[in-house]
């Protein structure tokens, strides 16, 4: 389960490369529409908390991933596919896996 806690806004390095999709997605289903977002903006806040710091390129991508993924299949927000797009891209950039191209032309698809 990821904590949101508003005293510390973002999730440890250990704890992000655990995180899975199937996670979130059964977290979300018990969390309130207030949580749901808390649980977005917990997982943006650790994106911009590890992009820029030195050696966490790889931390940065995989929660551009789950950001993406959150976004695109979990909280469909309006936007979704055009805010997923930009994080799998950004994902892909930051660290060049092949599953990550993969999910950006999933999602180039539509939803």
């Amino acid at each position: 389960m990821i904590d949101i806690d508003f005293d510390k806004p973002y999730i440890e390095k250990e704890v992000v490369l655990a995180i899975t999709t199937q996670e979130i997605t059964e977290q979300y289903c018990c969390l309130s529409e207030n949580e749901k977002n808390n649980l977005f903006f917990v997982l943006l806040s650790t994106f911009y908390q590890y992009k820029d710091e030195e050696n966490s390129k790889e931390v940065a991508a995989y929660l551009s991933y789950l950001l993406s993924y959150y976004l695109f299949v979990v909280l469909t927000p309006p936007g979704s596919e055009i805010l997923a797009r930009y994080y799998a891209q950004k994902a892909f950039e930051l660290n060049p896996l092949f599953e990550y191209s993969k999910w950006y032309e999933f999602i180039c698809q539509g939803n």
